[in-house]
């Protein structure tokens, strides 16, 4: 309990209480509090004589240190720190209220007066169980256990440290998963070396007839070739997809377009006065061809075919 708490019970109990700096209180000793019917004393049961020299008595002094739990150098700073307050409000006009016990004010000549107040609820009761004064050793463990639950309480902020960890780690392998298509996107149809018949370095200019194949299996067989005037050997590489065929000029053109910007060699074919034809350029051996149609579709979702004339 807090030493200003003690006060009217030490005072119900012992019938006198000098507070230091302020003075003696006495309770008439007919007056037995436990008894009492009313919430208000008897005229005069509390009487008051100001003395601005008086000192707290050792009895006391070893109530509060019984009932409060605190040494005694700790229970007397405390009664003096609560009086000090006391005769502050008292400078400065203000009342200077005793809970269970009455009310002192100071008039302008610096003399005291008191007003007795009502009984306090308790009526002079304590608790049954008085405090053993702590020695050094028991308050450190005490707080050692208060500093204990305190790091618990900190600790459990590290599921969540690791966790913010995990998903920013997972949001950058995420980043560079999505990047590595795009830069293969960005190198697919770059020309690639094929030996001493590779096409010219300019990789704009691409070749509007495909290549003689070695893949039989999707382009004619060519036809024989005289005896007498051998057709010069084509050495070129490159070969064209069939992206899209669209009934529409409209909507050929727009898809025409949007490829266009997107970097993508394409061109648009009219083979007839109804058909619209959207045509890739590729300029790679054909023998890739597989590749580039198996790499389209999983990109793009385009299901292309190969124009073999």
């Amino acid at each position: 309990m807090k030493v200003q708490e003690l006060l009217a019970p030490y005072l119900y109990q012992y019938k006198q209480l000098t507070l230091p700096g302020i003075g003696t209180f006495e309770l008439d000793p007919s007056v037995n509090v436990s008894e009492l019917k009313d919430e208000n004393w008897p005229e005069n049961t509390i009487r008051f004589s100001a003395n601005a020299q008086a000192q707290a008595d050792e009895a006391f002094l070893a109530y509060l240190v019984e009932h409060s739990g605190k040494m005694k150098i700790l229970a007397l700073s405390d009664l003096e720190s609560y009086i000090s307050n006391g005769l502050q409000l008292l400078n400065i006009g203000k009342p200077f209220q005793l809970r269970g016990i009455g009310l002192i004010s100071k008039n302008s000549s610096g003399e005291f007066s008191f007003i007795q107040g009502t009984p306090a609820p308790e009526k002079g009761d304590v608790p049954g169980t008085s405090y053993v004064l702590k020695d050094r050793t028991r308050r450190q463990e005490e707080e050692k256990n208060l500093d204990f639950s305190s790091e618990e309480r900190k600790s459990s902020r590290k599921p969540f440290l690791v966790i913010g960890i995990l998903l920013a780690l997972g949001l950058i392998a995420w980043a560079i998963f999505l990047a590595l298509p795009q830069k293969e996107r960005n190198e697919f149809f770059e020309d690639q070396p094929t030996g001493s018949g590779a096409a010219p370095a300019d990789t704009t200019s691409l070749l509007s007839e495909p290549q003689p194949a070695t893949d039989t299996a999707v382009l004619p067989m060519p036809e024989p070739v005289p005896a007498a005037a051998p057709a010069a050997a084509d050495t070129s590489t490159g070969f064209r997809l069939l992206i899209q065929s669209f009934t529409g000029k409209e909507a050929a053109q727009a898809k025409f377009n949007n490829l266009k910007n997107r970097g993508h060699r394409v061109e648009l074919q009219t083979p007839d006065s109804t058909r619209y034809l959207l045509v890739l350029l590729v300029n790679r051996p054909l023998q890739d061809t597989t590749y580039v149609r198996d790499s389209l579709k999983r990109w793009y979702l385009w299901n292309t075919k190969l124009i073999t004339n």
